[in-house]
């Protein structure tokens, strides 16, 4: 029985983990965007902390670091064939 119910919904699983797929490809490009943003005020000096707050979110990290989070889970929905 479970089975059969586990059939029926993989179309509705394999949606879920694509739109998961496509956030995390945004989250990582806003998560670049603030990166270089940040470290261009670095590089030219410019003391920012006290006004501009800095809002990395390291947690997730970005998928071009082949060791976050974020390429982690995007290996494994595609090593399990979820993913394109």
């Amino acid at each position: 029985m479970s089975r059969e119910v586990c059939d029926r919904l993989r179309p509705r699983h394999r949606e879920i983990v694509g739109a998961t797929a496509a956030a995390l490809r945004q989250l990582s490009e806003a998560l670049k965007d603030e990166r270089d943003f940040r470290e261009a005020l670095i590089e030219a000096d410019i003391d920012f902390t006290g006004v501009l707050r800095p809002m990395p979110f390291a947690a997730a990290g970005t998928l071009d670091d082949e060791n976050s989070h974020a390429t982690n889970w995007m290996r494994d929905a595609r090593d399990a064939g979820l993913l394109g």
